[in-house]
């Protein structure tokens, strides 16, 4: 697979209702935490990964960091 280098980017911008938000189901991980880990780690490597969240909200998954937390266990 290549990869494709632009100096080009975008931004997506959404509005949306509160109240609407506290309808979904939500995930939130806070810090980085082993439950977040095994959560990126089946997202990024299942192909068929499926949840029954509407938003997952957390840290930025680096595989440094990922790297670290897995040898930490």
């Amino acid at each position: 697979m290549g990869e494709n280098k632009s100096n080009k980017g975008y931004v997506n911008t959404y509005e949306l209702n509160d109240g609407n938000i506290k309808q979904l189901r939500t995930l939130r991980f806070e810090l980085p935490t082993t439950e977040w880990v095994d959560f990126v780690m089946l997202n990024r490597t299942q192909k068929d990964f499926v949840h029954d969240f509407d938003v997952v909200y957390g840290p930025v998954a680096l595989y440094e960091e990922l790297e670290e937390e897995l040898n930490a266990q």
